[in-house]
């Protein structure tokens, strides 16, 4: 075997290894990110609410009572805001039917299709298929607020 099939058989078989460990690292991310978002429920909305006050141990009952009370609001403003933006977006392709090809309407009818299975992936999804955002050393994990900006911002303002 002489010296140009030798370095050609290892530039191969580098590309090769680096598409593999390139796909494996993609597919991680991919999986990761494709999982649906915790549907909110009232005890998440007061565990959010109780991890961003960070309340002292006489503070939090009080403060789980009132969030909690104030729930049903945000929810139905939620549903609300997403009924209206739904009304708008209908209106929207209504009104840009007649201007759009025939492709142009296709892509967009396949667009609102996946949108609407994610959403029902969404409804439908068990616990065991959601991404644990509150795990430890994730982005919430519990007692882990090196990120927290409010804290760094503290200390560096000397506040």
């Amino acid at each position: 075997m002489n010296i140009h099939l030798k370095t050609a058989a290892i530039l191969l078989a580098t590309l090769i290894i680096g598409m593999v460990c390139g796909a494996l690292i993609l597919g991680a991310f991919a999986r990761d990110r494709l999982q649906p978002p915790p549907q909110m429920t009232r005890e998440r909305f007061v565990d959010r609410w109780v991890r961003m006050v960070r309340p002292d141990q006489e503070q939090i009952r009080r403060i789980r009572e009132v969030v909690g009370e104030h729930e049903p609001g945000f929810r139905e403003n939620y549903m609300r805001h997403r009924r209206e933006m739904q009304t708008l977006v209908d209106s929207l392709h209504r009104d840009l039917e007649p201007i759009l090809t025939e492709r142009q309407l296709e892509r967009i009818k396949s667009i609102r299709q996946r949108r609407e299975r994610a959403r029902e992936f969404r409804r439908e999804g068990g616990p065991d298929l959601r991404r644990e955002r509150n795990r430890p050393g994730g982005r919430n994990g519990s007692g882990s607020h090196e990120n927290d900006r409010t804290d760094e911002h503290r200390r560096n303002n000397g506040d």
